[in-house]
């Protein structure tokens, strides 16, 4: 898939994955403030964010990720990710059966109080993809998205595709 493609794929199925997470009309209050890189971390590491329909992205303990993507699973993602105050950033290499890209991409992440419609949380902790309007949130008053998921759920995956395709 050339380069074009590839991004516009990524995007749609960000964009997907973002509205399958948020609930309709999730706002952060003014006062809340980009999300500390501890509290990234911890809400992250040793996780897995499920995108539905067998992709998603396991996030390990020690700074790497493994994921698989593309419309049909015929992607695999690996690289590392990193929290900065305000940003969940991952430099990823998107591996196909016969293509290698390179993607770096970051999210905004944010904390703080926060509304889901009616529902008011205290303490939110949201992320939001480059160039997209809205949050979503990750964890609010201790409770966890359904998309984030303990342990990891992708990498053996992600593997096995990659050693059908001869690759490591």
């Amino acid at each position: 898939m050339n380069t074009p493609l590839r991004t516009l794929a990524f995007a749609a199925g960000m964009l997907a994955f973002s509205t399958l997470t948020a609930f309709a009309g999730f706002k952060f209050d003014p006062t809340a403030k980009p999300a500390s890189a501890a509290t990234i971390r911890s809400a992250i590491a040793g996780h897995s964010w499920d995108w539905g329909g067998g992709k998603g992205v396991s996030f390990a303990a020690d700074g790497t990720f493994m994921a698989v993507g593309g419309f049909d699973k015929t992607e695999v993602g690996k690289g590392t990710w990193t929290a900065t105050d305000g940003k969940l950033c991952w430099d990823a290499v998107w591996i196909g059966k016969s293509k290698e890209t390179k993607t770096p991409f970051c999210w905004s992440a944010m904390e703080g109080p926060a509304k889901d419609g009616k529902i008011t949380f205290k303490v939110a902790f949201g992320l939001k993809g480059q160039d997209k309007p809205d949050y979503f949130w990750v964890t609010a008053d201790g409770k966890t998205a359904k998309a984030f998921l303990s342990g990891d759920r992708f990498s053996a995956k992600a593997k096995k595709l990659l050693a059908g395709w001869g690759k490591s």
